[in-house]
C-alpha cells in the first residue's frame, strides 16, 4: 500500500510540475515576444506536450478523488443496494473501456513509431504524445479497478 501512495504523490507532482511548465512558457514566450521581438521556437510543441500530459495523466487522479463529471440524478433516487450495484458497474465498465482505449492507444503508439513522425521544432519522436494517451489510459483503469475492489470488500 505504500508503494501506491509514492506512486500517487509522484503523479500529483508530475501533474503540478507540467501545469507549471505550461504557465512558464506561455508567460514567458508572450514576454519574449513584446520585450525581445522574437518568439520561441518551441513554445507550442512544449505546451501541447504537457497539456497532453496532464489531462490523461489527470485522468487517474481525478477518478481516484472523486473530481470526475458524474450525472447522479438516477443514482440519487435508487435506493442503497441497487446504487452500490449500479456504481459497481459503472466502476468495471469504466476500467474495462479504459484499459481497451490504453491498448487502442498503444496500437496507434506502434503505427506512429513505425511512421519515424518528428515534430517541427524540437524534433521529438511524435509517438511521445501517443505513448502518453496510453499510459494515461492504463492508470484509470488501475485506478477504476481498484475503485470497484475496494466497494467489494466494504458493506
Amino acid at each position: 500500500m505504500k508503494k501506491i501512495e509514492i506512486l500517487y504523490k509522484i503523479e500529483e507532482y508530475l501533474l503540478a510540475i507540467s501545469i507549471a511548465i505550461i504557465a512558464i512558457v506561455l508567460v514567458g514566450n508572450v514576454f519574449s515576444r513584446f520585450i525581445i521581438g522574437t518568439t520561441w521556437y518551441f513554445a507550442e510543441e512544449v505546451c501541447q506536450i504537457m497539456v497532453i500530459f496532464s489531462s490523461f495523466m489527470g485522468l487517474a487522479y481525478a477518478a481516484r478523488n472523486n473530481k470526475h463529471i458524474s450525472m447522479t440524478a438516477i443514482l440519487d433516487i435508487l435506493p442503497k443496494e441497487k446504487r452500490r450495484i449500479l456504481e459497481n458497474f459503472i466502476s468495471i465498465t469504466t476500467a474495462c473501456l479504459s484499459f481497451y482505449m490504453s491498448y487502442l492507444s498503444i496500437l496507434y503508439t506502434i503505427r506512429v513509431a513505425e511512421l519515424e513522425r518528428v515534430t517541427p521544432a524540437l524534433q521529438l519522436p511524435y509517438y511521445i504524445n501517443t505513448v502518453i494517451v496510453a499510459i494515461g489510459l492504463f492508470l484509470c483503469g488501475i485506478t477504476y479497478t481498484a475503485e470497484w475492489f475496494e466497494s467489494l470488500k466494504t458493506k
